[in-house]
């Protein structure tokens, strides 16, 4: 990385050049294992992200709200009914991807 800052008269320039960060939003992919509801009733929704800039923030949300999720910040759901399911994931920089899930 280059810095350079000129100093002419009263004013005061600063450019840093440097290389891009090449992380963008669509370089994180989401994919999953989804287990449907069972004779008990509960299914899971297993994921894997790839991508992003560490550290990966998760948020579950139940489009139907009828449906309360346990633990809507984990990365993985259990002990899910039938449903719609979305999941926003985040990565440090900002970047954030939704995908929906169904659990049949």
């Amino acid at each position: 990385m280059v810095r350079i800052t000129l100093i002419t008269g009263l004013f005061l320039m600063g450019i840093t050049l440097g290389k891009a960060d090449s992380n963008t939003c669509e370089d994180i992919k989401i994919s999953a294992e989804i287990t449907n509801t069972s004779l008990n009733g509960l299914g899971k929704i297993e994921i894997e992200v790839e991508g992003g800039v560490e550290p990966i923030s998760y948020y579950w949300i139940s489009p139907n709200s009828l449906i309360k999720l346990s633990e809507p910040k984990s990365k993985d759901q259990v002990d899910l009914k039938s449903g719609k399911y979305l999941l926003i994931v985040r990565d440090s920089q900002g970047c954030k991807v939704n995908k929906e899930f169904v659990v049949k």
